[in-house]
């Protein structure tokens, strides 16, 4: 019994990471995680979202 709960969790822990995971951004050449907020080369706000840079452009 311990031997398939043990297993249950296993694959749920698995299942729920791979749902989870979120593509990182590249960014003039630097890697960035999603959800992070950095400064682009002109200075605009920008944040990685699932693989896509999203910025603010400034005035």
């Amino acid at each position: 019994m311990k031997a398939a709960f043990l297993c249950i969790m296993v694959v749920s822990v698995v299942v729920s990471v791979a749902i989870a995971y979120k593509e990182p951004c590249i960014n003039n050449g630097q890697e960035y995680a999603h959800e992070v907020v950095f400064l682009d080369a002109d200075c605009n706000k920008c944040q990685c979202n699932d693989g896509n840079t999203v910025c603010e452009m400034n005035a």
